[in-house]
């Protein structure tokens, strides 16, 4: 979290090790950012499925809140132009991204020409764009909260009921889901860790 709310971010970084392209495509994905750029393969890649982790220098330093948007930006950059499914857990400020460890399939691809990625220049607009669907999110999952409060504010607790059913009645599990770093869509919940989805 202080990460997040005070620290700098100089590099945007994506993880592609759920169902990656060859490593041509990738690379011509991410040359059409225009920057500098690091691809390498993580231990587990193999000739037929080239996972891979991208890293993206950026010229000056963006708040967390910033860093936030474009990690998702970029992730739906592979997402949109390359149908590919990356791993979003790099959409949050305390996921480490590790650095090459050599597996039999290792490989590399680099553009180090000194131009480094102006993601305000190039992805301004869509900053906005992502910025106000964020609130919104925010908004509904703060609302759902204290509804999910509100409604657990009004039960009484039975006193003939076990201590782990009182627990379950006063605590609703997605909140603790939540807390625990936890991603939700569509109802359903994947572990921060979690390369099956």
């Amino acid at each position: 979290v202080e990460q997040r709310m005070f620290g700098d971010f100089w590099m945007l970084w994506a993880d592609l090790d759920k169902n990656p392209l060859n490593i041509n495509l990738i690379e011509e994905l991410v040359r059409a950012l225009g920057s500098d750029y690091e691809i390498y393969a993580s231990r587990s890649a193999t000739s037929g499925l080239p996972k891979c982790r991208i890293l993206i220098p950026l010229p000056y330093g963006i708040s967390g809140a910033d860093w936030l948007i474009c990690q998702r930006l970029l992730n739906d950059h592979f997402v949109h132009e390359g149908g590919m499914s990356p791993d979003r857990t790099s959409q949050q400020a305390g996921q480490p991204c590790y650095l090459p460890n050599r597996g039999k399939h290792y490989f590399t691809r680099s553009r180090r020409d000194g131009r480094p990625f102006d993601v305000i220049a190039t992805w301004g607009a869509d900053m906005e764009v992502v910025r106000g669907i964020v609130a919104a999110e925010m908004a509904q999952k703060a609302a759902e909260k204290e509804a999910r409060e509100h409604a657990q504010a009004s039960k009484t607790v039975d006193p003939s009921k076990s201590l782990i059913h009182a627990f379950n009645d006063a605590h609703a599990i997605e909140d603790l889901l939540f807390e625990a770093g936890y991603d939700e869509k569509d109802g359903k919940f994947r572990h921060p860790a979690s390369q099956s989805g």
